[in-house]
């Protein structure tokens, strides 16, 4: 993936703080994906059946898909 980051610092002494950050980034996610229906509800001409009578479709893919992304959360920061 890829983000962008961005925040703020809080100070509260010499060794502790507060951060707070945000950001916006893209994912990129591999999918393998299948479909499986239960034998009443197929309406389809060709069939696979399980042992116990579940449908199997060949209707398999591979894919990539990107997707974008929202980062927020807090820090809490020590230091000496």
């Amino acid at each position: 993936g890829f983000e962008v980051t961005m925040g703020n610092i809080f100070p509260m002494g010499k060794t502790f703080a507060i951060e707070i950050y945000y950001g916006i980034g893209l994912r990129g996610i591999f999918s393998n994906r299948f479909d499986v229906a239960v034998h009443n509800n197929y309406t389809g001409k060709s069939k696979t059946y399980t042992e116990d009578k579940t449908y199997v479709s060949d209707n398999d893919d591979m894919k990539f898909y990107i997707r974008p992304s929202i980062h927020a959360g807090v820090k809490l920061r020590l230091g000496w």
